[in-house]
């Protein structure tokens, strides 16, 4: 029993730990709190540190922490900003989804029906590059896909897509000017822009998911805490609902519908204020989101992971440089501008967090609301695809 307490207390409590280090030590706040806590998961995992007999521990804190981190996730997210996503951004939003479905669908009949979990693999797949890693996390609960599976994914995910934000830091934007119109020129009188520069702000402050902001969660809980508690609470509510409504379908549907349900219930909610105001809920969600990362790579083997099927990696390259081919394809054709191509796939390939940074190696600052603002509709929106898409080529 002590033990049991001791397990779960250290899944909880040690991703304060990465935080801490991450907010300390610069270089592995560069390397991603995320990837530190699956290191440390696949460390833990490999070792004689944990019984055999005690795995059950990790996986119900993984199973559990997924549902109760996308309410979190998506509560703070304001559906009347998406008003900015028109024009040129909403086409090259839309070239950007087609451009994943239609490479991670070739992509499983080139490499994915050699995959024992080749159709669940597609769905995270599309999950992942349209909302990044939360929305990873979510489909491998809601499609029920192995852990080995999962970590492969992810891991192969993590260090193709270092070669595309290489690729977007330095030279993608003088390429993809030789065929693609330039950024148009921005009226800095334009009244709209000090509307654009509050919600550029306002978005940048929200979806922060660094060390530093956690660290501001840590220093102001005594003006958040009633705010999280109130969030814990709805959350709790809604996972409730959602599991009740899981009840009545076939036991096969169980997980996707749960997920959905949780996800469908989390957006309703976002459209009231009171919820949509409450402090800190991204962050949370997020601190979640490291739990599960911590606790699924603990389940990991390497044995298993170094013998796990070549095509999974195949099928990961293919579905990251096909979709931004044929979304760069699409936008030559409708005349969408470089810079707005790039961001749009940084928001959905890598998360909201990416934007800024691309967005400053482009010298863009005009691109980062509507990116941010793509990738949390990205974080909405992938679930769904996610399921749809593995359940049609199941």
């Amino acid at each position: 029993m002590v033990v049991t307490i001791l397990l779960v207390l250290f899944y909880l409590l040690f991703p304060v730990v990465i935080l801490y280090s991450a907010y300390k030590v610069k270089i592995l706040a560069k390397i991603g709190t995320i990837i530190l806590a699956y290191a440390v998961g696949l460390i833990l995992g490999n070792t004689n540190l944990i019984s055999e007999s005690y795995t059950a521990i990790p996986r119900i804190i993984a199973t559990v922490t997924i549902p109760l981190a996308i309410p979190l996730l998506l509560f703070s997210m304001d559906i009347r900003k998406f008003k900015i996503i028109a024009g040129t951004t909403l086409k090259s939003t839309i070239f950007a989804l087609i451009g994943v479905i239609g490479a991670v669908v070739s992509g499983y009949y080139l490499f994915g029906k050699h995959i024992p979990e080749g159709w669940k693999l597609a769905g995270m797949l599309v999950g992942v590059y349209t909302g990044g890693t939360p929305n990873l996390a979510a489909l491998k609960t809601a499609l029920d896909v192995n852990n080995n599976t999962y970590i492969l994914t992810h891991t192969a995910d993590t260090f193709i897509t270092i070669f595309l934000i290489l690729f977007f830091l330095t030279i993608a934007q003088k390429i993809l000017l030789l065929f693609l119109p330039a950024f148009p020129k921005i009226d800095e009188d334009d009244e709209k822009m000090s509307d654009l520069k509050n919600a550029h702000n306002e978005q940048l402050q929200l979806y922060d998911d660094s060390p530093d902001a956690f660290a501001q969660v840590a220093k102001n809980y005594k003006k958040t805490y009633v705010d999280i508690l109130i969030a814990l609470g709805l959350t709790l509510l809604i996972v409730a609902i959602s599991f009740g409504i899981g009840q009545l379908v076939p036991q096969h549907y169980f997980e996707p519908v749960v997920i959905l349900s949780i996800t469908t219930l989390a957006i309703i909610a976002s459209l009231f204020p009171k919820v949509r105001n409450l402090k800190n809920t991204f962050q949370v969600g997020m601190y979640l989101i490291l739990i599960f990362s911590l606790a699924v790579a603990s389940l990991g083997k390497f044995s298993k992971l170094l013998n796990g099927s070549v095509d999974i990696f195949y099928y990961v390259a293919w579905a990251i440089f096909m979709s931004f081919f044929i979304h760069v394809a699409l936008s030559a054709i409708f005349r969408v501008d470089a810079d707005s191509t790039i961001t749009i796939t940084t928001a959905f390939s890598m998360s909201p967090p990416f934007v800024p940074v691309v967005a400053s190696a482009l010298k863009n600052k005009y691109v980062i609301v509507s990116g941010l603002l793509v990738g949390i509709l990205g974080y909405a929106i992938g679930n769904y695809l996610g399921v749809l898409v593995a359940y049609s080529l199941k």
